[in-house]
């Protein structure tokens, strides 16, 4: 089986109301004649389906030719921030849904090994070395040309 296997709940428990229908119902003839500002990059949003995005994402610009508007929530979703273009909500919802699983994920990282194991010799007469033994360093050799 491929894709997403979970069922999304229906519309009024994603925060799909008949408030937020009803907004959208307001805001409709506003973004429809192209008078709407995107309420996550500021840009114009043009009519449906008429010319391309102006939303530049990591200073690419979207140009895809939309035929939908969203009303964006807030990030907790307890309000409304205003219309946005369809790619700068789907693009905050995607930023959003990574940055928690990247915490997620840290959270459930296994802590990194470290050796906790000490041998202890004592019972056998040996202590262990305090500090390492340093290195002997050998004196330079003399260059004798008899050699050669």
């Amino acid at each position: 089986m491929t894709g997403w296997s979970r069922k999304r709940p229906p519309g009024d428990q994603r925060g799909y109301n008949a408030e937020h229908r009803a907004l959208r119902r307001r805001l409709k003839p506003i973004v429809d004649a192209g008078n709407a500002l995107c309420a996550r990059c500021g840009r114009p949003i043009p009519p449906a389906g008429i010319g391309p995005c102006p939303a530049f994402h990591k200073g690419v610009r979207c140009g895809k030719n939309h035929r939908t508007w969203h009303l964006d929530h807030t990030t907790d979703r307890s309000g409304y921030l205003g219309p946005a273009h369809k790619c700068c909500n789907v693009k905050a919802a995607s930023r959003k849904a990574n940055a928690l699983q990247a915490a997620k994920r840290a959270r459930e990282a296994p802590a990194p090994r470290v050796a906790t194991r000490v041998v202890n010799l004592n019972h056998i007469g040996v202590t262990p070395p305090t500090t390492p033994p340093r290195r002997q360093v050998q004196p330079p050799r003399e260059f004798s040309s008899d050699r050669w």
